[in-house]
């Protein structure tokens, strides 16, 4: 029959705030590197993850559960060579990290039927820089799909402020067509694609398709795998370049509509 307390509502809302505390698991090689996290269960009861012996996914960070093409499998890191790794428990809060184990080493072996002076470490070192190519390309893949988008709210922003220079008109226009040969160039040529015509690889499909070619063997690149990376690495750079300096005028027009008085639009600073 007694009165039940009322903590307050700031009490309550930096409760509702709180982040959940998490178990990570931090794998390092030999040499201590940190080489993967894993997260585990933060509940009571005995709990079992395991380490699919590779790094991390280089995929661009989605919160959506990620399905995977029904030919390609979930995505997936490089593996990692056979040798000397260790495992610690981590304790992560509002507060900081806590170690909740000393390190523990193991072995990764490989199996007794791989082909004897198979060159391990040349083959993982191959998958890792396949991999970071790959990281490389979506990411900016992503940032130019994003930047398409940023730019299509600046036209429309441009009817809606009357103060805005019509000039700016003429120079959206512009980088518009200059975002979409890009867009071709890293992501798929829709033109093509409309009248089910074959074309040259995108970016991003040169790099997945290299990654996917060697991220389920430990065996050493061949010399036409590490051409076509050289080449690919070469040809991202010249990209990514591009996408830079387009990106600095998207950012100019952003602020010339900002200082006419233009209503909110996503990406542009305040």
């Amino acid at each position: 029959g007694d009165n039940v307390p009322f903590p307050g509502w700031e009490t309550l809302h930096q409760e509702s705030a709180e982040v959940d505390p998490q178990l990570l698991l931090i794998i390092r090689d030999a040499a201590g590197q940190p080489v993967r996290r894993l997260k585990g269960a933060a509940k009571a009861g005995l709990h079992r993850i395991s380490w699919d012996l590779r790094e991390s996914v280089p995929n661009p960070i989605s919160l959506k559960k990620e399905q995977g093409s029904p030919w390609m499998g979930k995505p997936a890191g490089p593996l990692v060579p056979p040798g000397a790794y260790s495992v610690e428990l981590l304790l992560v809060t509002a507060a900081g990290t806590e170690s909740l184990s000393a390190p523990q080493s193991f072995a990764l072996k490989p199996v007794e039927t791989l082909p004897e002076g198979m060159a391990h470490t040349a083959g993982a070192a191959f998958q890792k820089e396949a991999a970071e190519l790959l990281r490389l390309v979506s990411g900016a893949g992503k940032e130019l799909a994003r930047a398409q988008s940023r730019l299509k709210h600046v036209q429309a922003a441009l009817i809606e402020t009357p103060a805005a220079d019509s000039a700016l008109f003429g120079q959206a226009s512009g980088l518009h067509e200059q975002l979409a040969a890009l867009h071709t160039a890293f992501l798929q040529n829709k033109l093509q694609e409309k009248f089910n015509e074959p074309g040259w690889p995108s970016m991003q499909g040169e790099a997945g398709m290299l990654f996917w070619q060697v991220r389920g063997t430990r065996q050493a690149p061949t010399a036409t795998q590490q051409r076509l990376l050289s080449d690919a690495q070469a040809r991202f750079a010249t990209l990514k370049q591009e996408l830079e300096s387009r990106l600095v005028v998207l950012e100019g027009l952003e602020t010339a509509v900002s200082e006419a008085g233009a209503p909110w639009t996503p990406g542009r600073k305040l």
